[in-house]
């Protein structure tokens, strides 16, 4: 068996990654045949370089140390390197972890690193958007990406004081979204249909959860070959905060104003500026391209 180097990516102002990987070399003592290094982000987006310097040389596994937002950067950085083939995993170490919420991945790290050879192929999503610098920019998602009314939310996030618990920045900054977000008509062109409505929320999920645990597309599957959308129109505000628990709960919600579809790939489009996120990261805007690509990537599969 050829021998496993893992790389492990987080940011380097993370206490929690910190704390995590103080035992990582006496943990390592259990292990034959196996190299680990920690890699540390000094400034944002670095993730991307220092996940494809760690795969230039020669790591074979890349592991995303943080919540959703460090595993977009470490996928981006996989998916655009000469090896996309390399064993991606997340070790969930962030303030946002929807992602492994949803999959239910381990906590653990000497867990995670038994499971380090547990591998399965997953599904991954691709967008093409308009930059804040009104080009078109490409990236890739694991999660969810989003159009309406959670792009705007996402920077509101984005925003809170850091010491401030997640699941009440992401509380505040929905209810301050829903309240000041104008709904605009969107078109979405997917499977030879045209949905065309005032939009609050048009997601396109691999995975199924968001915003601090709302499951945004409940039947989401990372390795079905297939976008799950969710359109929420125009909702009132009394109908989307006492259907809001229902999507806590993982269960669908059954109004005129809510519709869900696969699809693998849609073209979404607006007269007028709409913002665009994928995994929690604020894009661009409209037009956009969402695509699945089916099985790209070999994944740890570390899950409880």
């Amino acid at each position: 068996m050829s021998k496993i180097k893992i790389a492990f990516i987080a940011k380097g102002n993370s206490k929690k990654a910190h704390e995590a990987f103080k035992d990582l070399s006496q943990i390592l003592k259990e292990f034959k045949n196996l190299d680990a290094e920690v890699f540390y982000t000094k400034q944002a987006k670095e993730a991307i370089k220092l996940t494809q310097h760690a795969i230039n040389q020669n790591f074979t596994h890349v592991i995303a140390c943080g919540g959703d937002g460090t595993a977009f950067e470490v996928l981006n950085g996989l998916m655009t390197s000469p090896k996309p083939e390399t064993v991606f995993g997340v070790f969930p170490i962030g303030s946002a972890n929807d992602f492994a919420r949803a999959q239910k991945l381990t906590y653990d790290l000497k867990q995670f690193i038994y499971s380090i050879t547990k591998t399965k192929q997953i599904d991954c999503g691709f967008v093409s958007f308009t930059n804040l610098k009104k080009e078109t920019e490409q990236a890739y998602f694991l999660n969810i990406c989003e159009v309406g009314f959670g792009p705007e939310a996402v920077k509101k996030v984005n925003a809170k004081p850091h010491f401030w618990p997640v699941d009440f920045s992401f509380l505040v900054s929905i209810t301050q979204t829903f309240f000041s977000y104008k709904r605009q008509i969107a078109k979405v062109n997917f499977n030879d249909v045209t949905w065309q409505n005032k939009l609050l929320i048009a997601s396109f999920a691999n995975s199924n959860c968001l915003g601090g645990g709302i499951f945004i597309a409940p039947d989401a599957k990372l390795d079905d070959g297939l976008l799950d959308v969710t359109f929420i129109g125009d909702v009132n505000t009394f109908d989307y905060f006492t259907k809001i628990g229902q999507l806590k709960k993982g269960q669908k919600i059954n109004h005129p104003q809510i519709e869900y579809h696969q699809t693998q790939k849609a073209t979404i489009s607006s007269a007028l500026q709409i913002g665009i996120e994928a995994d929690g990261e604020y894009l661009g805007t409209l037009p956009a391209n969402v695509e699945l690509l089916p099985g790209n990537i070999n994944f740890v599969d570390s899950s409880l």
